[in-house]
């Protein structure tokens, strides 16, 4: 099995899933949990602040020449994938299974996606009236919005907000395609309990958390806020949940004839 984690806006292929100054649960803890599973964590430029133009399909078309790059032979290619989703990260896998049934080069990626974990994904976006200063407070909060960004210019992704804006036409084209894509691939939706520090919405209410397709398991995240929620331990719920969704594909494709 491959699991391929991707972090979400402002986010970062490490810190994003660390919980404190604990241990990367997908380094440290997964391939104890998961023997002969590979883990890889996906990283991009999703910061707020920045002067970068890459944007959600150029994100996702790289991801699929990474993951491409270490599935080169027959028995790699015979590998399932689970995807890990958290926020920005689960529109830029949807994004890349589209691409993948479009173009022939990348379609064992999406023929061996068994299931994507969504954490705080925004399917529809989010309901936040002041959308641009709640993605600044999110970059403040993650502490990776510095006043040296400000003073050397950087703006904030004017494109990235309206992206995420609730019922945006891009979201909903994307979740449009990704549905006529899905047979065969479990989701598993896990959204936020908590507000985070300052603001007095949920950044990714529930409605918007879930695709509300056949077969979704929907799942709370209690005590979690937007940035929290994958930050996880053995001990968490969310964790055990990932572990009991990779074991049964797991062991469903070591079954399989031929395997």
């Amino acid at each position: 099995l491959d699991i391929v984690a991707i972090h979400g806006l402002n986010g970062d292929a490490r810190r994003s899933w660390t919980k404190g100054d604990g241990p990367l649960w997908l380094q440290e803890n997964l391939p104890r949990s998961l023997p002969g599973a590979r883990v890889y964590t996906y990283s991009y430029n999703s910061k707020v602040w920045s002067s970068s133009r890459g944007d959600v399909r150029d994100w996702a078309k790289t991801l699929l020449v990474c993951l491409s790059s270490q599935r080169k032979t027959e028995k790699h290619r015979g590998r399932g994938i689970v995807f890990i989703c958290h926020s920005l990260g689960g529109i830029v896998c949807k994004r890349a299974l589209i691409e993948a049934n479009e173009d022939h080069s990348f379609s064992n990626i999406l023929e061996s996606t068994k299931a994507i974990i969504f954490f705080g994904t925004p399917h529809v976006g989010s309901e936040q009236a002041d959308f641009a200063s709640m993605l600044a407070l999110i970059a403040e909060s993650l502490g990776t919005a510095t006043l040296a960004d400000r003073i050397s210019g950087q703006r904030i992704r004017r494109d990235l907000v309206e992206l995420l804006r609730n019922q945006s036409k891009a979201l909903e084209d994307i979740s449009m395609s990704f549905r006529n894509r899905l047979q065969g691939i479990e989701i598993v939706s896990f959204y936020e309990q908590d507000t985070i520090r300052g603001m007095r919405q949920l950044i990714v209410p529930r409605n918007s958390a879930l695709m509300n397709c056949t077969g979704e398991h929907q799942i709370p995240s209690p005590g979690k806020d937007h940035s929290t929620m994958c930050q996880l331990d053995q001990y968490d719920n969310e964790y055990n949940v990932i572990i009991d969704m990779c074991e049964k594909h797991q062991s469903a494709i070591m079954t399989e004839p031929g395997t």
